[in-house]
């Protein structure tokens, strides 16, 4: 039984182990806050269309090999009809950023000893985030950030997370493994309320 239950864990490793660095670049330079009951990826009505996409592409400056299109064709389609993992994130998942639940008040010296800052700018930061989540009205304009679990394509070399934040819009962004790393590639689908 043992013995299962160790190789069951060695076979997870390298799925947990993609999810984290995929997170920590998903959520570089986005609020500390998050709602701990992830979203759905809302890819409903897109659709996807080669001519826009590596137009759009060019316009960021950022890159993804055309011979790859097929591929991430299928993955965009299997996204859309994938039943979602919506279990309740952990601290453990998303380390250094504050997981809450809709509605909650952050007591700021808990949310501080969350985050692992390093200056005083950016603890100054960190207690002015969370001073606007508490002081806000019934709804904010830029948080809690809700955030989906990643999706990853057959080969874990690309990842969709989708976004919600607070009552201002989101987005569905496109990540590409490169060099052991996740490089945000562009954001898929973007809507505005």
């Amino acid at each position: 039984m043992k013995k299962s239950i160790y190789i069951l864990w060695i076979f997870t490793l390298p799925l947990v182990s993609h999810s984290q660095t995929l997170l920590e670049a998903a959520l570089k330079d986005k609020s500390n806050i998050i709602i701990n009951k992830p979203t759905r990826i809302q890819l409903k009505n897109y659709a996807f269309n080669s001519r826009d996409f590596y137009g759009h592409l060019d316009l960021i400056g950022s890159s993804f090999p055309k011979k790859d299109t097929a591929k991430l064709k299928k993955f965009i389609t299997f996204t859309k009809y994938a039943k979602p993992n919506l279990s309740p994130w952990k601290k453990e998942e998303i380390p250094n950023k504050i997981i809450i639940a809709l509605e909650e008040y952050i007591k700021p010296k808990i949310g501080l000893e969350t985050i692992r800052w390093k200056t005083k700018e950016e603890k100054k930061a960190i207690l002015k985030e969370i001073r606007k989540y508490n002081n806000r009205g019934t709804e904010w304009r830029s948080f809690p950030l809700a955030m989906s679990r990643p999706v990853f394509n057959d080969d874990t070399t690309l990842a969709l997370v989708g976004f919600i934040r607070g009552n201002n819009g989101g987005n569905v962004s496109l990540y590409r493994k490169e060099n052991e790393g996740w490089l945000w590639v562009c954001e898929l689908k973007r809507w505005a309320y």
